[in-house]
């Protein structure tokens, strides 16, 4: 049973949930949001550009898209929505060969695997960030990338998704989650002076997903949280669930 039905049920019950200065709390859940994080900033701007189809990612109250990939540190698929209804989730978009903010994002992945464990919540959480570049992202490389930036490959809440090919990363990360990211050819990064390892340019992305299966933040740009951060909005999902 879901959050939403759970609380509705109690309502209609009558239960306990209906004592004074309860009740408005509850129906205000049920019918304003399937979420606990309030709205962002500039959400209503951001609603209407997503509603446009100008913004391509999932945004807060959306539904998480389901997508199947191999998790390259097990011998498994992952299904990106196979944890609604017993965990919450993180995600985000990556390559391991980029020289800027992918080591900082997945780092601050890892610092709230590890906060979860301190304060045992690790079994309510599930990780799972994606690699655009399969080719150079090989199973040993992003177990290597997970150990360097701080994450527990091993542990059973990370999933580090590896899509089978680059058509594949482009129908996903492009397409299903808005996640924009564009290779260039070692004679374009030379003529526009890019490091030799950036490869890709890309959207910077986090997706903080609750239970339920509905999209909490969406971190993007200039609004990705750090480490800290990022750790007060996962525990705020956690302990408000």
């Amino acid at each position: 049973m879901n959050r939403r039905t759970f609380l509705a049920g109690g309502v209609a019950t009558g239960t306990s949930l209906a004592l004074a200065g309860c009740l408005d709390r509850v129906t205000g859940l049920i019918d304003d949001s399937p979420t606990v994080l309030d709205e962002p900033d500039m959400y209503d701007e951001m609603r209407q550009s997503r509603d446009d189809g100008y913004l391509g990612f999932p945004i807060h109250n959306d539904e998480l898209p389901a997508v199947t990939l191999p998790d390259a540190l097990s011998d498994r698929e992952v299904t990106t929505t196979e944890f609604v209804g017993e965990k919450h989730s993180l995600m985000t978009f990556i390559f391991t060969r980029c020289p800027e903010a992918c080591p900082v994002v997945v780092s601050n992945l890892a610092r709230v695997q590890l906060d979860a464990v301190e304060e045992g919540y690790d079994d309510e959480m599930a990780f799972m960030p994606v690699t655009f570049d399969p080719e150079y992202d090989t199973p040993d490389v992003l177990e290597e990338f997970s150990e360097a930036n701080g994450a527990d490959p091993g542990a059973d809440n990370w999933h580090f998704l590896r899509p089978e090919d680059e058509q594949r990363a482009d129908e996903v990360v492009n397409g299903t989650f808005g996640a924009d990211y564009e290779y260039h050819s070692e004679e374009e990064r030379e003529q526009e002076g890019m490091p030799d390892d950036m490869a890709y340019s890309h959207l910077y992305l986090i997706l903080l997903t609750n239970k339920d299966g509905y999209v909490e933040r969406g971190y993007n740009g200039s609004r990705l949280p750090n480490a800290s951060g990022l750790v007060q909005d996962v525990r705020e999902v956690v302990e408000g669930w």
